[in-house]
């Protein structure tokens, strides 16, 4: 059981992080078939992003509220909606819109995923079971652009939606089939000024940095929605002091394990996602070498299993420092020695 659950759950993780890199590769061909620029397509990209925002906060109160087993088959009933939307898309517009409505499936596969699989894993078996959940859902990534770049060239962009439809089928079936977890329900209200403030504090954030980043809208957008974005937050912190039923509750914080692996991971997740682009930049200005390409995706393999081992060894407090340490140490001499190769 310890690796039916995992493996089931990996199905969904497969196909979101799989979906957000296949479209990388299929970009102009989409720009070109609705008939606009591929720059113009980043709003797309950035509505994915903050559907994912909005929706991802409320999650726990839906599994709570409807059962975390039957909100996991329809978000990935909602990724597979989307999807079908996506390929039948004929404007910038409704491409966008697609995405957003894709986007808000996303947002419910993977943390309620991890939820399923915390709820029902012993606490002595829980590394393990997540690296089973973790490990096959990193092929994602990796096939993605190659999947998208071959879907694209020889039959065409609407293939790269159309192939997360078996894969939704498939998990949605083995999801009824072998996850046999009793759902616990906690039927407490929902916050809903602390939604509408979330949305539009992590919303307004995401959106504006990405105007800021590469200005598909003019850059004035971008400032003013980070402004109304980091004004919602300051509001949201005040009203879940006083809120019965926060939906996400600062109180967390207190608790030291908890604010150390949140702060350290988001470090360590911005540096390990940077890499790959900063990377290619870097060697393009020093060495000139644009096909030297680091793979994120072994270096976050190499993590995965060394963590494991520091885990049976010393425990799980030295997981994070070593981890983010060694292998980035790594990456960083090869940089420069790549560097220093011109």
């Amino acid at each position: 059981m310890i690796r039916v659950t995992p493996l089931v759950l990996a199905v969904a993780m497969f196909m979101e992080r799989m979906d957000s890199t296949v479209i990388a590769t299929s970009l102009p061909a989409i720009a070109t078939d609705i008939g606009t620029e591929p720059v113009a397509l980043k709003l797309a990209l950035t509505s994915y992003f903050v559907a994912l925002a909005i929706f991802i906060p409320v999650s726990g109160w839906m599994a709570d509220r409807f059962g975390a087993k039957n909100i996991f088959r329809l978000a990935i009933f909602v990724f597979m909606l989307g999807s079908l939307a996506c390929s039948f898309s004929y404007s910038l517009e409704t491409f966008v819109v697609s995405r957003f409505f894709q986007g808000i499936g996303a947002s419910m596969m993977t943390p309620i995923g991890r939820l399923l699989l915390v709820r029902s894993t012993p606490r002595n078996e829980l590394v393990a079971a997540m690296a089973w959940l973790t490990v096959p859902a990193l092929l994602g990534p990796i096939t993605g652009p190659v999947v998208g770049g071959f879907l694209t060239t020889y039959l065409s962009w609407h293939w790269i939606f159309w192939i997360n439809i078996p894969i939704g089928l498939a998990g949605i079936a083995l999801a009824t089939r072998f996850l046999k977890i009793i759902d616990e329900r906690n039927p407490r209200p929902i916050d809903f000024v602390g939604f509408g403030l979330l949305a539009v504090a992590f919303s307004g954030s995401i959106f504006g940095l990405s105007v800021i980043s590469l200005p598909a809208l003019p850059i004035i957008y971008g400032y003013l929605t980070i402004s109304v974005g980091v004004v919602s937050g300051i509001l949201y912190f005040l009203h879940a002091r006083r809120a019965k039923f926060p939906l996400l509750d600062p109180e967390l914080f207190r608790h030291r394990l908890f604010r150390s692996a949140i702060i350290g991971g988001s470090v360590f997740r911005v540096g390990v996602g940077a890499v790959p682009f900063l990377l290619p930049l870097m060697l393009q200005a020093r060495v000139r070498a644009v096909a030297i390409c680091l793979r994120p995706d072994h270096l976050y393999r190499r993590c995965r299993c060394h963590s494991l081992k520091i885990h049976d060894r010393e425990g799980v407090r030295q997981i994070r420092i070593q981890t983010g340490a060694d292998p980035l140490r790594r990456c960083r001499r090869r940089a420069y020695c790549l560097a220093g190769a011109d």
